[in-house]
């Protein structure tokens, strides 16, 4: 029987998923008992949360710097060689934060952590799953053959990107005050 390698995108979500499980095995084993009292996820911030006035453009500001940051890096390390292994440390990053974050909300709020954790995440990454994948797929599959053909589609993903980056500024601080009168 012949063995079939994974593409890099199932390497990748294979990788983001057991990073996934060690955060939630982390943050159940080391820490999560020392930060259910404190820190943004009890219900005295989220209560706070609720009936805060929020300065959209100040939200824009911080979500710009942090996934422009992220998106500009990504584009980089995908230009040198070896570009494949930053993805790769860029999805254990993120499976490993999200499970700690599942584990946090979970273990504060019961069965309501479960849509917590949807909710945050929704729905800027619809955009931004598809753009660092695309990024992904550009630096494995393209490599500097085609450096406009490169440049076009970064442009679409950059595009991809900003919406995303309006939808978290705008849309979900919205749609998580309005979730949290059920908490």
């Amino acid at each position: 029987m012949q063995t079939r390698e994974l593409s890099v995108r199932q390497q990748l979500f294979l990788i983001f998923l057991a990073c996934f499980l060690l955060g939630i095995v982390g943050a159940n084993v080391f820490i999560a008992e020392g930060f259910q009292g404190s820190g943004s996820l009890t219900r005295y911030f989220l209560k706070q949360f609720q009936y805060t006035q929020i300065n959209f453009y100040e939200v824009l500001w911080n979500v710009c710097v942090n996934r422009l940051g992220i998106f500009l890096f990504l584009s980089a390390v995908g230009l040198m060689r070896g570009g494949k292994w930053f993805y790769m440390g860029f999805a254990a990053w993120s499976g490993f934060a999200y499970g700690y974050f599942c584990v946090l909300a979970i273990s504060a709020f019961g069965s309501g952590g479960v849509l917590l954790c949807m909710v945050a995440l929704l729905p800027q990454f619809i955009c931004y799953i598809p753009v660092y994948l695309g990024l992904v797929m550009l630096c494995v599959q393209q490599r500097r053959k085609d450096l406009w053909r490169g440049m076009a589609v970064r442009l679409v993903l950059f595009f991809i990107l900003c919406v995303g980056m309006l939808l978290e500024s705008y849309v979900n601080p919205m749609i998580l005050q309005k979730m949290l009168k059920f908490f």
